[in-house]
């Protein structure tokens, strides 16, 4: 089996300049996964990367240079109809991920992750809100936000603002109080995300995910441990990385939530990463921030917890039924993927 990698920011695709968190993190998820799939019996893995980042990352992988973001998609278009399927991993902005999918499967070509609806619903904060409120499951109350009327954007303070459809907490920004909202609106620019963006109470408490395997049928087979989700108190929410697993957090609440959500959206299918916040006050209960559709920077903490290779778990959701055996450890993670573990 041929198999098609793509981790868009890592690939060639970005036109712009490449640096910041996103990018460390895309990096550490492409070689983890790369790593991973190298090891599987009979699959061929091959991918694109970007001449920019210097030398692409060890392994046996086929690996084709990119030099431009149009010589990019090309190759792209050409390595997903001559694959045997192919796996995404790109952000959700701009519709990246989703104009990603619709090219797989318009080359009537399999996809190994959710269908292209899914990650359309998924990518858009707003509308993915509304629909687990719809179907009874406990979501952070969404708004959207409107900067040519932001003053009826915003009835309570503080709160979360951030763009509709974002990935990494790019431009999420936390607003004590209506001077900062203010400053924050003055502040946008032309090309800001937050032009489309949406508006969140701030509920204090622990910020967690937990991943879970989807198979064919649609059925959560695997849960893993929730994680500690660790971000810089700068006032962005930076993400820095995160520990597995999560100690002193009720974990067979975050599972149900986790596998609540992801039945209330069709077609999802192998790695999903569902982030969530538990409540600091006793009594209040945990809440669904969003869904992600992709492979979850989490992966890289998750793969040193087992001594299983979750890329054949994630690749072949219907092959492998039996539970995954985690370690008694904990391990920290980075964003760009150093890790230390402890007893």
């Amino acid at each position: 089996m041929r198999l098609f990698v793509s981790e868009f920011l890592c690939s060639g695709a970005w036109p712009a300049e490449l640096a910041g968190s996103l990018l460390d993190e895309g990096r550490a998820m492409l070689s983890a996964f790369l790593e991973d799939a190298n090891r599987i019996d009979g699959i061929d893995v091959v991918t694109t990367w970007d001449a920019r980042l210097g030398p692409p990352p060890q392994g046996k992988a086929e690996v084709h240079w990119v030099q431009t973001a149009e010589e990019e998609r090309r190759l792209y278009e050409q390595l997903v109809e001559n694959s045997d399927a192919t796996f995404l991993i790109a952000p959700e902005f701009d519709g990246y991920l989703t104009r990603r999918a619709e090219s797989v499967v318009s080359h009537n070509r399999p996809l190994c992750g959710p269908d292209v609806a899914a990650i359309r619903l998924c990518a858009d904060k707003l509308q993915l809100a509304r629909h687990l409120q719809e179907a009874g499951v406990a979501t952070i109350d969404t708004f959207p936000f409107d900067p040519s009327n932001a003053e009826e954007s915003i009835s309570s303070f503080p709160c979360v603002m951030k763009p509709r459809y974002g990935a990494g907490s790019l431009e999420t920004r936390f607003i004590p109080d209506a001077a900062t909202f203010n400053a924050v609106v003055a502040s946008l620019g032309a090309d800001s995300q937050l032009h489309q963006g949406i508006v969140q109470p701030y509920l204090p408490g622990t910020p967690v995910s937990i991943a879970v395997i989807i198979n064919s049928l649609g059925q959560c087979v695997h849960r893993f441990p929730p994680a500690l989700q660790r971000f810089a108190d700068d006032g962005l929410f930076t993400y820095q990385g995160g520990q597995v697993p999560v100690a002193e957090i009720p974990h067979a609440i975050i599972e149900r939530l986790a596998t609540e959500a992801c039945n209330a959206v069709p077609g999802l299918r192998g790695y999903v990463g569902i982030d969530l916040i538990v409540p600091a006050v006793a009594g209040e209960s945990a809440v669904v921030v969003e869904i992600n559709p992709r492979l979850t920077t989490s992966y890289l903490g998750y793969r040193r917890l087992t001594k299983e290779n979750l890329a054949e778990r994630i690749l072949f959701p219907d092959k492998l039924p039996n539970p995954i055996r985690w370690r008694s450890e904990t391990i920290t993670f980075t964003a760009d993927g150093q890790f230390s573990t402890t007893t």
